[in-house]
């Protein structure tokens, strides 16, 4: 899950056209770590996460897994 959320990040980033030295200077984060982030050399605490996600305009979000309905569900 890890390698995907970091994948969306460097889809996004690439799409708005900015580089990593650009998102690290917003983020207040050096170049080389967003390279090791985006190359999963460095495994990201949240509050750095959440930083680095501000700058391409997205920011973290937990949301409740959807279970699949079963009849136990559907009957309660």
């Amino acid at each position: 899950m890890e390698k995907e959320v970091i994948r969306q990040i460097v889809v996004a980033r690439k799409s708005q056209h900015l580089s990593q030295r650009e998102v690290g200077e917003r983020a207040g984060i050096i170049r080389e770590t967003v390279a090791k982030i985006e190359n999963n050399l460095n495994s990201p605490q949240i509050n750095t996460l959440i930083r680095l996600l501000e700058p391409i305009g997205y920011t973290l979000g937990v949301v409740p897994l959807v279970k699949e309905e079963t009849e136990e569900t559907v009957n309660a």
